[in-house]
Protein backbone atom coordinates (compact mmCIF):
# COMPACT_ATOMS: atom_id res chain seq x y z
CA UNK A 1 0.00 0.00 0.00
CA UNK A 2 1.33 3.42 -0.93
CA UNK A 3 0.59 6.12 1.61
CA UNK A 4 0.95 9.81 0.98
CA UNK A 5 0.87 11.97 4.08
CA UNK A 6 0.46 15.42 2.71
CA UNK A 7 1.09 18.66 4.59
CA UNK A 8 -0.47 22.08 4.29
CA UNK A 9 1.30 22.94 1.05
CA UNK A 10 -0.15 19.90 -0.74
CA UNK A 11 -3.53 20.54 0.85
CA UNK A 12 -3.33 23.98 -0.73
CA UNK A 13 -2.47 22.33 -4.05
CA UNK A 14 -5.63 20.23 -3.79
CA UNK A 15 -7.67 23.41 -3.37
CA UNK A 16 -5.85 24.95 -6.34
CA UNK A 17 -6.69 21.91 -8.46
CA UNK A 18 -10.32 21.72 -7.42
CA UNK A 19 -11.05 25.40 -6.84
CA UNK A 20 -8.50 27.40 -8.92
CA UNK A 21 -10.63 30.54 -9.02
CA UNK A 22 -11.29 30.32 -5.30
CA UNK A 23 -7.60 29.83 -4.58
CA UNK A 24 -6.69 32.95 -6.50
CA UNK A 25 -9.42 34.88 -4.72
CA UNK A 26 -7.82 33.94 -1.41
CA UNK A 27 -4.80 36.02 -2.32
CA UNK A 28 -5.64 39.50 -1.16
CA UNK A 29 -3.48 42.04 -3.04
CA UNK A 30 -2.37 44.89 -0.86
CA UNK A 31 -2.91 42.92 2.32
CA UNK A 32 0.13 42.48 4.60
CA UNK A 33 -0.57 38.76 4.71
CA UNK A 34 -1.87 36.25 2.20
CA UNK A 35 -4.66 33.96 3.34
CA UNK A 36 -3.82 30.36 2.56
CA UNK A 37 -6.81 28.59 0.98
CA UNK A 38 -8.27 25.82 3.10
CA UNK A 39 -11.42 23.75 3.34
CA UNK A 40 -13.23 26.08 5.72
CA UNK A 41 -12.57 29.15 3.56
CA UNK A 42 -13.59 27.29 0.40
CA UNK A 43 -16.98 26.38 1.89
CA UNK A 44 -17.78 30.07 2.31
CA UNK A 45 -17.35 31.03 -1.35
CA UNK A 46 -20.20 28.97 -2.73
CA UNK A 47 -23.50 27.99 -1.24
CA UNK A 48 -24.32 24.32 -0.81
CA UNK A 49 -25.67 22.59 -3.91
CA UNK A 50 -29.46 22.71 -3.36
CA UNK A 51 -31.85 19.79 -3.58
CA UNK A 52 -29.14 17.19 -4.03
CA UNK A 53 -29.40 13.44 -3.63
CA UNK A 54 -26.79 10.91 -2.56
CA UNK A 55 -26.49 7.28 -3.72
CA UNK A 56 -26.41 4.55 -1.08
CA UNK A 57 -25.82 1.02 -2.31
CA UNK A 58 -23.50 -1.93 -2.83
CA UNK A 59 -20.54 -2.35 -5.15
CA UNK A 60 -21.62 -3.21 -8.71
CA UNK A 61 -25.24 -3.96 -7.78
CA UNK A 62 -27.66 -3.14 -10.55
CA UNK A 63 -29.87 -1.23 -8.10
CA UNK A 64 -29.12 1.49 -5.56
CA UNK A 65 -30.97 3.87 -3.29
CA UNK A 66 -30.89 7.64 -3.54
CA UNK A 67 -31.37 9.72 -0.42
CA UNK A 68 -32.66 13.23 -0.87
CA UNK A 69 -31.12 16.20 0.92
CA UNK A 70 -33.87 16.00 3.54
CA UNK A 71 -33.53 12.30 4.41
CA UNK A 72 -36.26 10.96 2.12
CA UNK A 73 -35.35 7.45 0.92
CA UNK A 74 -35.93 6.82 -2.79
CA UNK A 75 -35.79 3.22 -3.99
CA UNK A 76 -36.09 3.17 -7.79
CA UNK A 77 -34.83 -0.07 -9.38
CA UNK A 78 -35.80 0.84 -12.95
CA UNK A 79 -33.50 3.82 -13.55
CA UNK A 80 -32.53 2.73 -17.08
CA UNK A 81 -33.80 0.58 -19.93
CA UNK A 82 -31.84 -2.46 -18.71
CA UNK A 83 -34.07 -2.53 -15.65
CA UNK A 84 -37.45 -1.95 -17.26
CA UNK A 85 -38.79 -5.27 -16.01
CA UNK A 86 -38.71 -3.90 -12.45
CA UNK A 87 -40.82 -0.86 -13.30
CA UNK A 88 -43.37 -0.05 -10.59
CA UNK A 89 -41.49 -1.96 -7.89
CA UNK A 90 -39.89 1.04 -6.18
CA UNK A 91 -40.94 3.07 -3.17
CA UNK A 92 -40.48 6.51 -1.61
CA UNK A 93 -40.25 6.67 2.20
CA UNK A 94 -40.80 10.30 3.18
CA UNK A 95 -39.94 11.20 6.80
CA UNK A 96 -42.26 13.60 8.58
CA UNK A 97 -39.32 15.97 9.22
CA UNK A 98 -38.31 16.06 5.55
CA UNK A 99 -38.87 19.63 4.39
CA UNK A 100 -39.59 19.59 0.62
CA UNK A 101 -37.85 22.98 0.38
CA UNK A 102 -34.10 22.98 0.83
CA UNK A 103 -33.57 25.81 3.32
CA UNK A 104 -30.11 24.62 4.34
CA UNK A 105 -31.05 23.63 7.89
CA UNK A 106 -31.04 19.86 7.35
CA UNK A 107 -27.48 18.53 7.50
CA UNK A 108 -26.15 15.36 5.89
CA UNK A 109 -22.81 13.60 5.89
CA UNK A 110 -21.03 10.26 5.94
CA UNK A 111 -20.22 8.59 9.22
CA UNK A 112 -16.41 8.64 9.46
CA UNK A 113 -16.25 5.95 12.16
CA UNK A 114 -17.45 3.19 9.81
CA UNK A 115 -15.93 1.68 6.69
CA UNK A 116 -19.46 1.22 5.37
CA UNK A 117 -20.91 4.26 3.61
CA UNK A 118 -23.47 5.27 6.27
CA UNK A 119 -25.34 8.45 5.37
CA UNK A 120 -26.43 10.52 8.34
CA UNK A 121 -29.30 13.02 8.13
CA UNK A 122 -29.45 15.44 11.06
CA UNK A 123 -32.66 17.38 11.49
CA UNK A 124 -31.53 19.21 14.64
CA UNK A 125 -30.91 22.49 12.82
CA UNK A 126 -34.45 22.75 11.53
CA UNK A 127 -36.78 25.13 13.42
CA UNK A 128 -39.62 22.99 12.12
CA UNK A 129 -38.14 19.94 13.82
CA UNK A 130 -37.83 21.61 17.21
CA UNK A 131 -41.42 22.76 17.02
CA UNK A 132 -42.67 19.33 15.99
CA UNK A 133 -40.68 17.10 18.31
CA UNK A 134 -40.95 18.60 21.80
CA UNK A 135 -37.26 19.50 21.84
CA UNK A 136 -36.08 16.07 20.68
CA UNK A 137 -33.26 16.09 18.12
CA UNK A 138 -33.74 13.36 15.53
CA UNK A 139 -31.17 11.70 13.32
CA UNK A 140 -31.51 9.11 10.54
CA UNK A 141 -28.64 6.81 9.52
CA UNK A 142 -28.92 4.69 6.37
CA UNK A 143 -26.63 2.08 4.81
CA UNK A 144 -27.07 -0.70 2.25
CA UNK A 145 -26.48 -4.42 2.76
CA UNK A 146 -26.80 -7.65 0.80
CA UNK A 147 -27.01 -11.09 2.46
CA UNK A 148 -23.53 -12.37 3.21
CA UNK A 149 -21.95 -8.94 2.62
CA UNK A 150 -19.80 -10.10 -0.30
CA UNK A 151 -19.25 -9.19 -3.94
CA UNK A 152 -22.28 -9.54 -6.16
CA UNK A 153 -22.43 -12.69 -8.24
CA UNK A 154 -25.33 -11.92 -10.58
CA UNK A 155 -25.93 -8.23 -9.87
CA UNK A 156 -29.50 -8.42 -8.60
CA UNK A 157 -29.07 -10.11 -5.22
CA UNK A 158 -31.55 -8.99 -2.54
CA UNK A 159 -30.56 -5.46 -1.58
CA UNK A 160 -31.67 -3.76 1.63
CA UNK A 161 -31.53 -0.29 3.10
CA UNK A 162 -31.19 -0.30 6.87
CA UNK A 163 -32.49 2.94 8.40
CA UNK A 164 -32.13 3.80 12.08
CA UNK A 165 -34.06 6.82 13.34
CA UNK A 166 -32.99 7.89 16.81
CA UNK A 167 -33.25 10.72 19.29
CA UNK A 168 -29.72 12.06 19.70
CA UNK A 169 -30.46 14.70 22.30
CA UNK A 170 -33.30 16.47 24.04
CA UNK A 171 -33.67 20.13 24.93
CA UNK A 172 -35.54 19.81 28.23
CA UNK A 173 -38.47 22.11 28.83
CA UNK A 174 -40.69 22.05 31.87
CA UNK A 175 -43.90 22.01 29.87
CA UNK A 176 -42.72 19.71 27.06
CA UNK A 177 -44.76 16.57 26.34
CA UNK A 178 -43.06 13.29 27.21
CA UNK A 179 -43.89 11.81 23.82
CA UNK A 180 -43.63 12.99 20.23
CA UNK A 181 -44.64 11.71 16.82
CA UNK A 182 -42.52 10.72 13.82
CA UNK A 183 -43.72 9.08 10.62
CA UNK A 184 -42.84 7.85 7.15
CA UNK A 185 -45.24 8.40 4.28
CA UNK A 186 -45.05 5.47 1.85
CA UNK A 187 -45.47 6.75 -1.70
CA UNK A 188 -44.65 5.92 -5.30
CA UNK A 189 -41.11 7.14 -6.11
CA UNK A 190 -42.25 9.51 -8.86
CA UNK A 191 -39.95 12.52 -8.64
CA UNK A 192 -39.01 14.66 -11.61
CA UNK A 193 -35.42 15.86 -12.01
CA UNK A 194 -33.92 18.58 -14.14
CA UNK A 195 -30.56 20.27 -14.74
CA UNK A 196 -32.33 23.56 -14.04
CA UNK A 197 -31.89 24.51 -10.37
CA UNK A 198 -35.50 25.66 -9.94
CA UNK A 199 -36.74 22.28 -11.20
CA UNK A 200 -34.01 20.05 -9.82
CA UNK A 201 -36.57 18.04 -7.86
CA UNK A 202 -40.28 18.01 -8.64
CA UNK A 203 -42.49 16.07 -6.28
CA UNK A 204 -45.53 14.28 -7.66
CA UNK A 205 -46.87 12.86 -4.37
CA UNK A 206 -48.34 9.87 -6.13
CA UNK A 207 -49.81 7.14 -3.92
CA UNK A 208 -48.10 3.78 -3.69
CA UNK A 209 -49.48 1.75 -6.65
CA UNK A 210 -50.78 -1.19 -4.60
CA UNK A 211 -52.70 -1.46 -1.35
CA UNK A 212 -50.43 -2.34 1.56
CA UNK A 213 -51.56 -4.15 4.67
CA UNK A 214 -49.94 -3.79 8.09
CA UNK A 215 -49.06 -6.89 10.06
CA UNK A 216 -47.93 -6.07 13.60
CA UNK A 217 -45.27 -8.10 15.35
CA UNK A 218 -46.69 -11.29 16.84
CA UNK A 219 -45.67 -14.75 17.91
CA UNK A 220 -45.73 -15.86 14.28
CA UNK A 221 -43.49 -12.99 13.20
CA UNK A 222 -41.30 -10.94 15.50
CA UNK A 223 -41.27 -8.07 13.02
CA UNK A 224 -44.00 -5.67 12.02
CA UNK A 225 -44.27 -5.53 8.23
CA UNK A 226 -46.06 -3.82 5.36
CA UNK A 227 -47.27 -6.56 3.07
CA UNK A 228 -48.02 -6.40 -0.66
CA UNK A 229 -51.21 -8.00 -2.04
CA UNK A 230 -49.15 -10.97 -3.27
CA UNK A 231 -47.69 -11.57 0.20
CA UNK A 232 -44.25 -10.06 -0.40
CA UNK A 233 -42.86 -7.59 2.12
CA UNK A 234 -42.47 -3.93 1.21
CA UNK A 235 -41.03 -2.74 4.53
CA UNK A 236 -40.29 -4.11 7.99
CA UNK A 237 -39.96 -2.51 11.41
CA UNK A 238 -37.21 -4.66 12.87
CA UNK A 239 -36.34 -3.24 16.26
CA UNK A 240 -37.38 -0.39 18.49
CA UNK A 241 -36.54 1.11 21.85
CA UNK A 242 -38.68 3.68 23.59
CA UNK A 243 -41.27 3.90 20.84
CA UNK A 244 -44.49 2.38 19.52
CA UNK A 245 -45.36 1.75 15.87
CA UNK A 246 -48.67 1.90 14.07
CA UNK A 247 -50.00 2.16 10.53
CA UNK A 248 -52.53 4.35 8.80
CA UNK A 249 -53.76 3.81 5.26
CA UNK A 250 -55.80 6.14 3.10
CA UNK A 251 -56.64 6.61 -0.56
CA UNK A 252 -53.58 8.72 -1.29
CA UNK A 253 -50.90 7.36 1.02
CA UNK A 254 -49.88 4.80 3.58
CA UNK A 255 -48.19 6.06 6.74
CA UNK A 256 -45.92 4.36 9.26
CA UNK A 257 -46.65 6.19 12.53
CA UNK A 258 -44.05 6.07 15.31
CA UNK A 259 -44.58 7.49 18.79
CA UNK A 260 -41.28 8.15 20.57
CA UNK A 261 -40.61 8.59 24.24
CA UNK A 262 -38.83 11.93 24.38
CA UNK A 263 -35.53 10.75 25.73
CA UNK A 264 -32.07 10.29 24.33
CA UNK A 265 -31.46 6.82 22.90
CA UNK A 266 -34.97 6.05 21.73
CA UNK A 267 -34.80 4.55 18.25
CA UNK A 268 -36.48 2.45 15.60
CA UNK A 269 -34.82 0.30 12.90
CA UNK A 270 -36.59 0.03 9.56
CA UNK A 271 -35.65 -2.30 6.71
CA UNK A 272 -36.55 -1.30 3.15
CA UNK A 273 -35.77 -3.81 0.38
CA UNK A 274 -35.15 -2.33 -3.05
CA UNK A 275 -37.87 -4.68 -4.39
CA UNK A 276 -40.85 -6.23 -2.59
CA UNK A 277 -39.25 -9.35 -1.12
CA UNK A 278 -40.45 -12.85 -0.12
CA UNK A 279 -41.04 -13.29 3.59
CA UNK A 280 -38.34 -15.92 4.15
CA UNK A 281 -35.64 -13.64 2.70
CA UNK A 282 -36.89 -10.72 4.78
CA UNK A 283 -37.02 -12.85 7.93
CA UNK A 284 -33.35 -13.78 7.58
CA UNK A 285 -32.28 -10.18 7.08
CA UNK A 286 -34.46 -8.99 9.95
CA UNK A 287 -32.99 -11.65 12.23
CA UNK A 288 -29.51 -10.36 11.42
CA UNK A 289 -30.42 -6.89 12.65
CA UNK A 290 -29.01 -3.42 12.06
CA UNK A 291 -25.84 -3.73 14.12
CA UNK A 292 -24.72 -7.12 12.78
CA UNK A 293 -25.52 -6.11 9.21
CA UNK A 294 -23.40 -2.99 9.73
CA UNK A 295 -20.53 -5.02 11.20
CA UNK A 296 -20.63 -7.37 8.19
CA UNK A 297 -20.63 -4.40 5.84
CA UNK A 298 -17.73 -2.76 7.66
CA UNK A 299 -15.63 -5.89 7.12
CA UNK A 300 -16.52 -5.90 3.41
CA UNK A 301 -15.91 -2.20 2.77
CA UNK A 302 -12.73 -2.23 4.83
CA UNK A 303 -10.93 -4.42 2.30
CA UNK A 304 -8.74 -2.44 -0.11
CA UNK A 305 -6.37 -3.56 -2.88
CA UNK A 306 -2.77 -4.30 -1.92
CA UNK A 307 -1.74 -1.64 -4.46
CA UNK A 308 -4.04 1.04 -3.02
CA UNK A 309 -2.72 4.47 -2.15
CA UNK A 310 -4.08 6.69 0.58
CA UNK A 311 -4.04 10.45 0.83
CA UNK A 312 -3.93 11.91 4.30
CA UNK A 313 -4.15 15.69 4.64
CA UNK A 314 -4.60 17.81 7.78
CA UNK A 315 -8.19 18.59 6.85
CA UNK A 316 -10.20 15.45 7.47
CA UNK A 317 -12.98 16.61 5.13
CA UNK A 318 -10.64 16.41 2.12
CA UNK A 319 -9.30 13.01 3.15
CA UNK A 320 -12.84 11.71 3.73
CA UNK A 321 -14.05 13.04 0.38
CA UNK A 322 -11.37 11.09 -1.50
CA UNK A 323 -12.03 7.94 0.53
CA UNK A 324 -15.77 8.06 -0.03
CA UNK A 325 -15.44 8.96 -3.71
CA UNK A 326 -13.54 5.70 -4.24
CA UNK A 327 -16.44 3.83 -2.67
CA UNK A 328 -19.10 5.70 -4.61
CA UNK A 329 -17.27 4.89 -7.85
CA UNK A 330 -18.20 1.23 -7.38
CA UNK A 331 -21.68 1.95 -6.04
CA UNK A 332 -22.51 3.91 -9.20
CA UNK A 333 -21.62 0.89 -11.32
CA UNK A 334 -23.42 -2.30 -12.17
CA UNK A 335 -23.03 -5.89 -13.17
CA UNK A 336 -25.63 -6.64 -15.82
CA UNK A 337 -27.28 -9.97 -14.97
CA UNK A 338 -28.16 -10.48 -18.62
CA UNK A 339 -24.56 -10.35 -19.86
CA UNK A 340 -22.32 -10.52 -16.80
CA UNK A 341 -20.63 -7.30 -17.95
CA UNK A 342 -19.47 -4.65 -15.50
CA UNK A 343 -19.95 -1.01 -16.35
CA UNK A 344 -19.51 2.20 -14.37
CA UNK A 345 -22.42 4.58 -14.94
CA UNK A 346 -22.28 8.34 -15.28
CA UNK A 347 -24.84 8.87 -12.52
CA UNK A 348 -26.89 7.06 -9.91
CA UNK A 349 -30.34 8.20 -10.95
CA UNK A 350 -30.87 10.79 -13.70
CA UNK A 351 -27.67 9.82 -15.57
CA UNK A 352 -27.79 6.07 -14.99
CA UNK A 353 -26.40 5.34 -18.45
CA UNK A 354 -22.99 6.10 -19.95
CA UNK A 355 -21.38 9.17 -21.46
CA UNK A 356 -18.02 7.63 -22.28
CA UNK A 357 -15.93 10.79 -22.22
CA UNK A 358 -16.63 11.74 -18.60
CA UNK A 359 -16.70 8.03 -17.69
CA UNK A 360 -13.12 7.67 -18.94
CA UNK A 361 -12.02 9.98 -16.13
CA UNK A 362 -13.07 7.43 -13.51
CA UNK A 363 -10.26 4.95 -14.26
CA UNK A 364 -7.86 7.55 -15.62
CA UNK A 365 -8.09 10.19 -12.91
CA UNK A 366 -9.28 8.28 -9.83
CA UNK A 367 -9.00 4.50 -9.80
CA UNK A 368 -5.59 4.09 -11.42
CA UNK A 369 -3.88 7.03 -9.68
CA UNK A 370 -5.18 5.65 -6.37
CA UNK A 371 -3.92 2.13 -7.13
CA UNK A 372 -7.32 0.54 -7.77
CA UNK A 373 -6.03 -1.10 -10.95
CA UNK A 374 -8.25 -4.21 -10.95
CA UNK A 375 -11.35 -2.03 -10.67
CA UNK A 376 -10.17 0.22 -13.51
CA UNK A 377 -9.56 -2.79 -15.76
CA UNK A 378 -12.97 -4.22 -14.86
CA UNK A 379 -14.81 -1.10 -16.04
CA UNK A 380 -12.74 -0.72 -19.22
CA UNK A 381 -13.32 -4.29 -20.44
CA UNK A 382 -16.85 -3.68 -21.69
CA UNK A 383 -15.67 -0.98 -24.12
CA UNK A 384 -13.05 -3.26 -25.66
CA UNK A 385 -15.58 -6.06 -26.00
CA UNK A 386 -17.92 -3.82 -28.00
CA UNK A 387 -15.25 -1.95 -29.98
CA UNK A 388 -16.43 -1.22 -33.51
CA UNK A 389 -20.14 -1.71 -32.73
CA UNK A 390 -20.86 2.00 -32.23
CA UNK A 391 -20.99 4.16 -35.36
CA UNK A 392 -19.07 7.42 -34.87
CA UNK A 393 -21.70 10.18 -34.45
CA UNK A 394 -21.41 12.22 -37.64
CA UNK A 395 -22.70 11.95 -41.21
CA UNK A 396 -19.15 11.75 -42.58
CA UNK A 397 -18.48 8.48 -40.75
CA UNK A 398 -19.13 4.83 -41.40
CA UNK A 399 -18.76 1.89 -39.00
CA UNK A 400 -15.12 1.19 -38.22
CA UNK A 401 -13.66 -1.80 -36.36
CA UNK A 402 -11.40 0.45 -34.29
CA UNK A 403 -13.87 3.04 -33.03
CA UNK A 404 -14.27 3.00 -29.24
CA UNK A 405 -17.68 4.17 -28.16
CA UNK A 406 -20.47 3.41 -25.74
CA UNK A 407 -22.03 -0.06 -26.11
CA UNK A 408 -25.56 0.31 -27.43
CA UNK A 409 -27.22 -1.01 -24.27
CA UNK A 410 -25.63 1.79 -22.20
CA UNK A 411 -25.87 4.61 -24.75
CA UNK A 412 -27.22 8.00 -23.76
CA UNK A 413 -25.69 10.51 -26.21
CA UNK A 414 -22.59 9.50 -28.16
CA UNK A 415 -19.86 12.11 -28.58
CA UNK A 416 -17.02 11.88 -31.10
CA UNK A 417 -14.64 12.58 -28.22
CA UNK A 418 -15.50 9.16 -26.75
CA UNK A 419 -12.96 7.28 -28.88
CA UNK A 420 -10.08 9.48 -27.77
CA UNK A 421 -11.15 9.54 -24.13
CA UNK A 422 -11.43 5.75 -23.97
CA UNK A 423 -8.16 5.32 -25.88
CA UNK A 424 -6.52 7.57 -23.29
CA UNK A 425 -8.09 5.59 -20.42
CA UNK A 426 -6.87 2.24 -21.80
CA UNK A 427 -3.36 3.60 -22.42
CA UNK A 428 -3.23 5.43 -19.10
CA UNK A 429 -4.26 2.29 -17.24
CA UNK A 430 -1.54 0.28 -18.96
CA UNK A 431 1.07 2.93 -18.16
CA UNK A 432 0.10 3.36 -14.50
CA UNK A 433 -0.58 -0.28 -13.65
CA UNK A 434 2.25 -1.87 -15.62
CA UNK A 435 -0.02 -4.90 -15.91
CA UNK A 436 1.65 -7.07 -18.54
CA UNK A 437 -1.40 -9.28 -19.03
CA UNK A 438 -3.61 -6.23 -19.60
CA UNK A 439 -1.08 -4.75 -22.03
CA UNK A 440 -0.88 -8.01 -23.97
CA UNK A 441 -4.67 -8.41 -24.13
CA UNK A 442 -5.60 -4.82 -24.95
CA UNK A 443 -2.77 -3.58 -27.19
CA UNK A 444 -4.80 -4.70 -30.24
CA UNK A 445 -7.72 -2.61 -28.93
CA UNK A 446 -5.42 0.40 -28.60
CA UNK A 447 -3.89 -0.10 -32.06
CA UNK A 448 -7.31 -0.32 -33.73
CA UNK A 449 -8.47 2.88 -32.02
CA UNK A 450 -5.35 4.67 -33.27
CA UNK A 451 -6.13 3.38 -36.77
CA UNK A 452 -9.60 4.91 -36.57
CA UNK A 453 -8.09 8.33 -35.79
CA UNK A 454 -5.70 7.90 -38.73
CA UNK A 455 -8.47 6.89 -41.12
CA UNK A 456 -10.93 9.55 -39.91
CA UNK A 457 -8.37 12.33 -40.43
CA UNK A 458 -7.99 11.27 -44.07
CA UNK A 459 -11.68 11.56 -44.92
CA UNK A 460 -12.37 14.13 -47.62
CA UNK A 461 -15.39 15.79 -49.16
CA UNK A 462 -17.13 16.40 -45.83
CA UNK A 463 -17.25 20.17 -46.26
CA UNK A 464 -15.07 21.00 -43.28
CA UNK A 465 -11.39 21.56 -42.64
CA UNK A 466 -9.47 18.51 -43.82
CA UNK A 467 -6.62 16.90 -41.88
CA UNK A 468 -8.47 16.99 -38.57
CA UNK A 469 -11.59 15.06 -37.60
CA UNK A 470 -14.66 15.75 -39.74
CA UNK A 471 -17.68 17.21 -37.99
CA UNK A 472 -19.28 15.09 -35.32
CA UNK A 473 -21.41 15.32 -32.21
CA UNK A 474 -19.53 16.98 -29.34
CA UNK A 475 -22.32 17.73 -26.84
CA UNK A 476 -25.82 16.61 -25.90
CA UNK A 477 -27.18 19.19 -28.36
CA UNK A 478 -26.23 16.60 -31.03
CA UNK A 479 -24.98 19.24 -33.46
CA UNK A 480 -22.27 17.96 -35.80
CA UNK A 481 -19.30 20.32 -35.59
CA UNK A 482 -15.54 20.30 -35.90
CA UNK A 483 -14.78 20.79 -32.25
CA UNK A 484 -11.71 21.38 -30.08
CA UNK A 485 -13.37 18.97 -27.63
CA UNK A 486 -13.42 16.14 -30.18
CA UNK A 487 -9.95 16.75 -31.61
CA UNK A 488 -8.42 17.44 -28.21
CA UNK A 489 -9.56 14.15 -26.69
CA UNK A 490 -8.60 12.08 -29.72
CA UNK A 491 -5.16 13.69 -29.90
CA UNK A 492 -4.70 13.13 -26.16
CA UNK A 493 -5.67 9.47 -26.57
CA UNK A 494 -3.29 9.09 -29.51
CA UNK A 495 -0.21 10.59 -27.85
CA UNK A 496 -0.84 8.57 -24.67
CA UNK A 497 -1.09 5.42 -26.76
CA UNK A 498 2.20 6.37 -28.43
CA UNK A 499 3.82 6.72 -25.03
CA UNK A 500 2.70 3.19 -24.17
CA UNK A 501 3.75 1.73 -27.52
CA UNK A 502 7.20 3.28 -27.20
CA UNK A 503 7.57 1.93 -23.69
CA UNK A 504 6.69 -1.59 -24.86
CA UNK A 505 8.85 -1.17 -27.99
CA UNK A 506 5.88 -1.94 -30.25
CA UNK A 507 6.84 -2.01 -33.96
CA UNK A 508 4.14 0.55 -34.85
CA UNK A 509 5.13 3.13 -32.24
CA UNK A 510 7.03 5.29 -34.72
CA UNK A 511 4.14 5.17 -37.21
CA UNK A 512 1.64 6.54 -34.72
CA UNK A 513 4.14 9.01 -33.27
CA UNK A 514 4.43 10.51 -36.76
CA UNK A 515 0.65 10.43 -37.06
CA UNK A 516 0.30 12.37 -33.80
CA UNK A 517 2.87 14.97 -34.88
CA UNK A 518 1.05 15.52 -38.18
CA UNK A 519 -2.32 15.69 -36.36
CA UNK A 520 -0.95 18.38 -34.05
CA UNK A 521 0.44 20.42 -36.90
CA UNK A 522 -2.76 20.20 -38.95
CA UNK A 523 -4.86 21.22 -35.95
CA UNK A 524 -2.55 24.16 -35.07
CA UNK A 525 -2.67 25.38 -38.65
CA UNK A 526 -6.47 25.14 -38.76
CA UNK A 527 -6.86 26.80 -35.39
CA UNK A 528 -4.61 29.75 -36.22
CA UNK A 529 -6.34 30.21 -39.57
CA UNK A 530 -9.79 30.29 -37.96
CA UNK A 531 -8.53 32.58 -35.18
CA UNK A 532 -7.57 35.22 -37.76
Amino acid sequence: MRTARVGCAAATLLVWLVFPTVARAAEQPGSPTTVEPNYRIATEWWSELPKKWTPVGWKNHMFRYNLLFNGAIVAVPNVNRRARQWSGQGVLAWPSLANPTDDGTIRQGWRHDHETPVLRTDWSGSPYERAATSGARFQQEVFAHIPGAKDVQIGIEPLFAWARVSIQDVEPKADSPKKCAFSYRILAPVIGRSMTEAKNLRYSWQPYPRKLSFQPASEGSRYAVLREPDGKIRLAIVAKKGCRVGFRSGEKEAVIEIEFDVRRGSYVDILIPILPTPQDVMERECALGYDKALAQSDAYWGRVPATAATIDVPEEEVTAAIRHYLKMAEVVAEKDPATGEYCALTGAWTYANVWSTPNSMLPGLLLDPMGYHAQAARYLAVFAKHQGTTVPPGKAYQPHPGYLGTPKIYTAVNWLSDNGALLWAFSQHALLSGDEEFIKEYTPTIIKSCEWIRDARRLTGHGGIEGILPGGVATDECKEVQSIWNDGWNYKGLITAVRLLKRTKHPRAAEFEAEAADYREKFRSAFFQVAK
